[in-house]
Order: structure tokens, then C-alpha cells, then sequence
């Protein structure tokens, strides 16, 4: 069936031919979004073994800890995208102009923010618990329960942010010229040219490119912070490490100290020698070899300055352990943050492309139409960025922790084996 309109005083035949748009659909596939479908399903086969690995890991092989609920948390999220969201954008991607199924476009674009937008505050919240443990160890630290309800506030919070989505995304109907007089109309999963509640795209978009600013200044405040803290703890350790605690200026050596002015009776000095003998096991074999007599003032000199010297030399060596620990616990704190904080940078990365796009879009209505065949490739390509921050965690985690990667080849030896 044919049917006419007028545009802009030019009639314009509009055709209803299936396989017309069939192939103006497939066309547009090889020209604008092949590099789109290598991203996707390059992100489905890295996300969808790696998140699994990582929730494996950490449900079975983990301590119970702050960071490890945070972890799973963005795990489950990250697979839920792999498994869900990610193969409907295949879906399409590969049906960017044959979309007509409102339901599922609405659905589907909810479900990419609720995780999405869940994932941006459970982030927000490793942030808190990372400057907490970092630049104020000695305080009362977050507890696991308190993660585990920041998770759940976290993934509601966002559900509240994405559910405008419902009413905004859906079918639209867009006007494709075939030459200057026949056009036909593409169904796309956009902004619903028949809403059920008219609100603005553009008020949802710049609330969306509002909230993820904020974020992202948060986040970069944050990590500076604790960068900077982490660089002067080192120097302190550092300094504790080199540091002689009894050294000859910070106590009095006993080999200087006057017996002469002591009584040299054998009671006195057989109380000494007793004295002595509690503290310094060795000692007992010298009792019995001046038991029997007196001990001079140069002698008497010669078991304290040695007792003192073993006694100091344990001292010495405990803090050196104490100060070994702390650089320990220290470095591990330190890697760990370090590791979610390249989780947080791979998350604005990746989402930072889909805002500018999105915001160009909404406020010229034009913008795609204009761009050539690379732009518009490139356009589709960086629109889906936001997929990178959902299957390569697992990448970092596995650079980051060398007890994340024996924990993974342990957990793939007993797949094999069994």
C-alpha cells in the first residue's frame, strides 16, 4: 500500500514495502554498526566467564570483608548486563530500523540504567569505605552488614532514577528518504513518539549527564585524597623502618653506669646475679661460677651491659617487626584500593562517551543526520563505550591480585577435573 504527505511543500510518496526496508536495514548494518557488533559480542564472551569467575571466587574463596560484598555486588550487575542487556542490543543493533516491540525497547533501556545507575553508587560507597579504612584506620571502620545495605540502597536508589525511562524509551516512528520523492517509515527503539506520559528527554538526559558529573568529581576528590594520604604514609614507614629505637643517645648504657658507688657484698651481688638469672637464662651458669665469691665492680659491669644488650636487641627487633606488619597491612590496603580504584576510572571512562553523545544528541536533533558513514560508525561504536566497564573488571581484579589469579586457576583446575 502507498500513501502521500506533504513536507515542507513536497509531496513525498511513502512506501509500505517489507522488503524495501529490509534491506535499506541490512545496508545500514554493514555500513554503521559492524564495529558496534564486534564490541558487543567481544563483551559478551569476556563479561560473561569472567564475572562468573569472579563471583565464584569470591562467594566460596574470599574473606568476608567490605570490599568483597562491593565486588560481588558490581559482579552480579556486570553479568546481568552480559546475559540480558547486552545480547537485546545485539537484537537492535542487528534491527536497528525493524524495532517494534515497545515493551521490550522500554524494558530493556530500564534495566541498562537500574544496573548501570546501581553500579555508579556502589561505587560511591567502596569510595567511603576505602577513605575510611585508608586515612583513618584507627576509627570504628564500616562494617559488612552496613555494605550490604549500602548495596541494597544503592540498587532501589537507582531503580528510582531509572524508571522515567519507561515512559520516555519505546517505539519511533523515523521517516527514511529512498530517493527525493518515496521515503518509508523505520520503526527504532528511541525516545516513544507516543507516550502514555509526556515527559521531556531532555530534562531525563540532563539529569542523567548532571548525576554522572557529580560522581565522577566525587570519585577523582576522593582518590586524591587517599593518594595523598598513602604517599605520607609511606615516608612515615619509611622513616619508622630506619629509625634505631635504642640507639646510644635514647638510653643510658649500662656499661656506663657506676658500680663502684654499689655495694660489693656477696648478698648484693648474689641478688643481682639472681635478678639476672630470671631475665637471662644463660646467666645461671655464671651464678655458679661466682656464687662462691664476691663479684668485682668490672664483672658486675660486664652482666649488665650484656643482659642490657640482649634485652635491647629483642626490643629492637620486635618494633622492627611491628614496623614490618604495619608496611605489610599497609601495602595490602594500598593494592586493593589501588585495584577498585582502576574499577572507578574504567567506569567513568566508559560511561563518559555515552553522555557527550547523548547530550549532543538531544540538543541537535540533527547531529547524526549530518555525520558521514565513519561518523556515523564511530557514533554507534562510542555510544555503547559504556559496555567496557561491565566485562573487563575481571581483567583488572586478575592484573591486581595474585591471590585473585591462583584462586581462578584453582576454581578451573576442578572444572577440568571434574
Amino acid at each position: 500500500m502507498n500513501a502521500s504527505s506533504l513536507s515542507s511543500n513536497v509531496t513525498m510518496e511513502i512506501l509500505d514495502d517489507p522488503n524495501l526496508l529490509q534491506i535499506i536495514n541490512d545496508d545500514a548494518v554493514r555500513q554503521h554498526l559492524i564495529p558496534s557488533v564486534v564490541l558487543t559480542v567481544s563483551m559478551i564472551l569476556l563479561g560473561i566467564p569472567g564475572n562468573i569467575l569472579i563471583i565464584a571466587v569470591y562467594m566460596k574463596r574470599w574473606k568476608k570483608s567490605t570490599s568483597r560484598i562491593f565486588i560481588l555486588a558490581l559482579a552480579f550487575n556486570d553479568l546481568f548486563n552480559c546475559l540480558f542487556t547486552m545480547p537485546l542490543e545485539l537484537y537492535y543493533i542487528f534491527n536497528v530500523y525493524q524495532t517494534d516491540d515497545s515493551y521490550l525497547c522500554k524494558v530493556s533501556r530500564c534495566l541498562t540504567f537500574w544496573t548501570n545507575d546501581g553500579s555508579s553508587l556502589i561505587l560511591m560507597g567502596i569510595a567511603f569505605d576505602r577513605l575510611q579504612r585508608i586515612c583513618k584506620p584507627f576509627k570504628v571502620q564500616m562494617s559488612i552488614s552496613k555494605a550490604k545495605r549500602i548495596v541494597g540502597v544503592s540498587m532501589v536508589a537507582s531503580l528510582l532514577v531509572a524508571w522515567p525511562s519507561l515512559f520516555i524509551y519505546g517505539t519511533a516512528n523515523v521517516l527514511l528518504p529512498v530517493d527525493e520523492n518515496k521515503g518509508i517509515y523505520a520503526k527504532m527503539c528511541l525516545y516513544s513518539d507516543r507516550p502514555r506520559v509526556r515527559l521531556d528527554p531532555r530534562v531525563f538526559v540532563f539529569f542523567i549527564m548532571v548525576g554522572n558529573s557529580v560522581l565522577d568529581v566525587f570519585f577523582l576528590v576522593v582518590y586524591g585524597i587517599i593518594l595523598y594520604h598513602v604517599k605520607n604514609s609511606d615516608k612515615e614507614l619509611r622513616k619508622l623502618s630506619k629509625m634505631d629505637l635504642y640507639s646510644s643517645d635514647g638510653c643510658r648504657k649500662m656499661s656506663e653506669v657506676d658500680f663502684s658507688a654499689q655495694p660489693s657484698t656477696e648478698v648484693s651481688a648474689n641478688k643481682e646475679i639472681r635478678k639476672l638469672s630470671k631475665e637471662e637464662p644463660n646467666l645461671s651458669r655464671m651464678k655458679q661460677v661466682f656464687s662462691g665469691a664476691p663479684l668485682t665492680t668490672t664483672v658486675k659491669r660486664k652482666l649488665f651491659s650484656q643482659s642490657r644488650q640482649k634485652r635491647t636487641s629483642y626490643s629492637s627487633s620486635t618494633e622492627s617487626r611491628r614496623t614490618i606488619f604495619a608496611s605489610r597491612d599497609n601495602r595490602g590496603k594500598t593494592k586493593t584500593t589501588i585495584m577498585l580504584f582502576l574499577v572507578t576510572i574504567l567506569f567513568i571512562v566508559s560511561f563518559g562517551p555515552y553522555t557527550v553523545l547523548m547530550t549532543i544528541r538531544i540538543f541537535d536533533a540533527g547531529y547524526y543526520s549530518r555525520l558521514s558513514d565513519f561518523g556515523k560508525a564511530t557514533y554507534h561504536f562510542f555510544i555503547r563505550s559504556y559496555f567496557l566497564s561491565n566485562a573487563l573488571n575481571p581483567l583488572i581484579y586478575g592484573f591486581m591480585s595474585e591471590h585473585f589469579r591462583t584462586e581462578c586457576k584453582s576454581v578451573l583446575r576442578n572444572i577440568v577435573c571434574w
